[in-house]
């Protein structure tokens, strides 16, 4: 698994050579994680169906907690190389929800903390 990777602002950035830095294996697997659940809903255009529908289970109305949590993992599950979800843990405070996810890949199993 390859991506391009992205720096603590989600900007590409070059590596020493002056190329687009790239990601692969894990790190690249777990951005890619990263990426699919900062997705909305209707976001992608070819593909209305996909991402997570945070508008109507987070924000809008009363929220709902755990259907966003069981829509998250969902979607972490769906991306490729990933086997599972071994721990999902959130907060929501000041607007946001913030999760940390423990995901079970075939290159190993990583972390990934992020902010919808």
């Amino acid at each position: 698994m390859i991506s391009f990777a992205r720096d603590s602002n989600n900007d590409l950035f070059l590596n020493s050579k002056n190329d687009i830095s790239m990601n692969t294996g894990l790190d690249a697997c777990l951005q890619s994680c990263e990426s699919a659940v900062s997705t909305i809903l209707g976001e992608k255009i070819y593909n209305q169906d996909e991402g997570i529908p945070a508008f109507n289970i987070i924000w809008n109305g009363t929220p709902n907690l755990v259907q966003a949590r069981l829509a998250i993992i969902d979607t972490i599950e769906k991306v490729d190389n990933v086997i599972e979800v071994s721990d999902f843990n959130f907060v929501v405070t000041d607007n946001e929800f913030k999760y940390t996810a423990t995901i079970k890949t075939t290159f190993g199993s990583g972390n990934i903390n992020n902010v919808i």
